[in-house]
């Protein structure tokens, strides 16, 4: 395993530390850090911050999340069309 030694731990290097959810930062890496850890080549080449990163993924959370909702509400105003419909049918019924 190759590591580079950090304060108090050991950090992976290279392809090993892109599979470690604890120390994979994506592209915030900074040149300097790629070079250090063995990342050259093994990420794009722009460095974004990690809120750079998650800005799209959450944009998409919001939409997809968003969808459901709509799609839920419409699920729900159509069961209460149901709903009124039968009721509707059975005061007509008794008139």
């Amino acid at each position: 395993m190759a590591t580079a030694t950090g304060v108090g731990s050991a950090v992976p290097r290279g392809p090993e530390l892109l599979r470690n959810a604890r120390f994979n930062r994506g592209t915030a890496f900074m040149l300097e850090e790629r070079r250090a850890l063995g990342l050259n080549g093994l990420l794009p080449s722009g460095v974004q911050t990690l809120e750079q990163q998650s800005a799209p993924a959450y944009e998409q959370y919001r939409v997809e999340n968003f969808v459901a909702v709509v799609q839920r509400g419409e699920k729900l105003v159509l069961r209460e069309v149901a709903r009124l419909r039968r009721s509707t049918a059975r005061v007509r019924q008794k008139v």
